[in-house]
């Protein structure tokens, strides 16, 4: 699900920009501000969850078909170079609300932005007659072409509650879908990692499955877009 926000009023905070002794004030919500102490076309921020404001890593932050990256341990990135004039940044991450912002890229500045992502559930899981079913899809896209990947790409889904936990690697084609089918079906809490040798790898952990009646939830859908190393 995709949240497109522009320029909003809300109340601000002050945060230390890395690298910088100086602190800038930017508002709690999504939201992007002008800063005369970045180059123009940079844009500079952190991804947080909108919930505890607990840093996001590994989330993609991209102006699709231009140029993009993925946030560091402390939830930091940094784009450089990004076109002046009208442009449409987006942040996502596995588990959280897409979210993109409407920004007008100022030609005699820089920008700082805070993306607040809101969870949600990303469960899934069959019982009964339909244990064997596919419980979850992948498709994996070229975050700045939206193509597929070039070479394979892999699906590793790693059960994090259990001590007799399986790990099930699946390698298809890019591009194709790929179908994770598990013979048991447990409730748990799970590590799920996209790994493509010439992308970025793609991460999010403690993402929950939940036992569920498959003819009203047969299948769960995540569409990972993946950052060229």
């Amino acid at each position: 699900m995709r949240q497109l926000l522009t320029y909003s009023i809300g109340l601000c905070l002050t945060f230390a920009i890395p690298a910088s002794a100086q602190q800038n004030s930017i508002c709690e919500s999504s939201e992007i501000v002008s800063s005369a102490e970045l180059p123009p076309g940079t844009i500079r921020g952190v991804v947080v969850d909108a919930s505890d404001g607990t840093p996001l890593a590994e989330a993609l932050v991209y102006v699709k078909g231009e140029r993009g990256t993925a946030t560091d341990a402390k939830g930091w990135f940094e784009l450089s170079g990004v076109t002046i004039g009208d442009i449409e940044l987006t942040a996502e991450a596995l588990g959280y609300l897409t979210e993109s912002i409407a920004v007008s890229v100022d030609p005699s500045a820089g920008h700082l932005l805070r993306f607040a992502l809101s969870s949600v559930s990303l469960g899934w899981g069959c019982e009964g007659e339909y244990v064997n079913a596919p419980a979850i899809q992948v498709l994996a896209r070229d975050v700045l072409t939206g193509r597929a990947p070039s070479g394979s790409t892999k699906l590793v889904v790693q059960e994090g509650m259990y001590t007799d936990s399986a790990l099930v690697e699946l390698d298809r084609p890019g591009g194709e879908w790929v179908e994770l089918t598990a013979a048991r079906r447990r409730p748990g809490t799970y590590s799920v990692l996209v790994v493509n040798s010439g992308y970025l790898s793609w991460r999010a952990d403690g993402v929950v499955a939940e036992l569920s009646d498959c003819t009203s939830n047969p299948m769960r859908t995540i569409s990972v877009w993946l950052l060229e190393r």
